[in-house]
């Protein structure tokens, strides 16, 4: 009788600890979504045409470092002395384009704002153009060439590659020079306002002007839900384990608490007699029930999601995984040619990818 009673109540214990450990995760990982929201949230604003070096040295001396200005044209033609590589996406940045857009280096450095204001020649490749055109990374120093003019590499930087890359909209192929070099008048240009000053992002409009200022795309809208299915997904899962801990728990503190109600009632009261003595305590308990379920509901709406998926993107049977990987990379990089600006907030998957894995993997154990 008392191992069978130790035995319930370590049962009791163990699934209290299951369930706090879910509710814990949920909200870190709601939690460090948040953060991470608030530490990259930037502004995209596409333009009609970029702006000229005038505009973009006015711009730079209002805003400074809260700005970055780019363009970009996409399908450009690198080579070097006896190789080239075509389909290549040709970048017009500031020094602060890398920050904003989470370039990491693996060789040399990224531009610098006096790059552009000495009229430096240099260029930015990314690793893949690397290996394609020298068939190694450290080439820094080295020169390709874009219409016929030469560049000065002067860094290499992480390349993109797979599927995930292709989802998030980076490109295949990149380079990086100075504002002003490069085919501005064929590009597309944008400019990304840091959002943690709210006063420069209410001022942007005046600013720019309906002349400059276009609507975004409604593609990268549709990609924005997709990606976020991922995580929403993760804590849908963590929502249903705790919602069957909980029911779990519930159940077997209320069969031992009747148990003890029908050995007390027979012994001592009637029912209205032992419900008028125990009134609190029912009232407790049902106020309990209520506030627990009410906070279910609550929390099932926040992390519930309609299913939206481009119907592009299904292939011919369902179930053919390697149809799904290769309709996916196929889709994300033909949209990647046809926006005007690069889907540059996916740095914000980037950066929780690894807390949604987190999640979701500890929601299967």
């Amino acid at each position: 009788m008392f191992l069978d009673m130790k035995s319930e109540k370590t049962r009791h214990i163990g699934s209290c600890v299951i369930l706090s450990l879910l509710l814990t995760l949920s909200v870190f990982t709601v939690l460090k979504a948040i953060h991470v929201l608030l530490d990259v949230d930037t502004l995209l604003v596409s333009l009609r045409r970029p702006l000229t070096l005038q505009e973009y040295h006015s711009f730079k001396d209002d805003f400074g470092d809260e700005i970055s200005v780019f363009y970009r044209y996409g399908n450009s033609y690198v080579s070097e002395r006896t190789r080239s590589l075509a389909g290549v996406t040709v970048y017009g940045c500031d020094g602060q384009f890398g920050q904003f857009s989470n370039i990491k280096m693996v060789h040399g450095r990224f531009l610098w704002n006096s790059d552009i204001t000495e009229e430096k020649a240099f260029a930015v490749i990314d690793e893949n153009i690397a290996v394609a055109l020298f068939s190694r990374i450290e080439c820094v120093g080295l020169s390709i060439y874009i219409n016929g003019k030469e560049y000065s590499i002067i860094g290499v930087c992480k390349g993109s590659g797979g599927l995930w890359d292709a989802w998030t909209g980076v490109d295949r192929y990149a380079v990086y020079l100075p504002y002003g070099y490069g085919p501005i008048q064929l590009s597309a240009g944008g400019i990304l306002f840091g959002s943690k000053s709210p006063s420069l992002l209410d001022s942007r409009a005046q600013l720019l002007g309906p002349l400059y200022y276009t609507s975004g795309i409604d593609n990268l809208a549709m990609r924005a839900r997709m990606i976020s299915m991922v995580g929403r997904f993760s804590l849908l899962l963590v929502w249903v384990l705790a919602f069957v801990a909980y029911v779990r728990f519930a159940y077997k503190y209320l069969k031992s608490k009747s148990a003890s109600f029908r050995a007390d009632l027979k012994d001592r009261y009637y029912l209205t007699e032992y419900v008028r003595k125990h009134m609190l305590v029912v009232a407790l308990h049902l106020m309990i029930a209520l506030a627990s379920l009410f906070a279910f509901f609550v929390w099932f709406k926040a992390v519930s999601f309609d299913l939206e998926i481009d119907p592009k993107l299904l292939p011919v049977p369902l179930n053919d995984l390697g149809g799904w990987k290769e309709k996916l990379t196929a889709y994300f990089y033909t949209y990647n040619t046809k926006v005007t600006v690069p889907y540059r907030n996916a740095i914000i998957i980037e950066k929780i990818k690894w807390v949604i894995t987190a999640a979701s993997f500890s929601t299967l154990f």
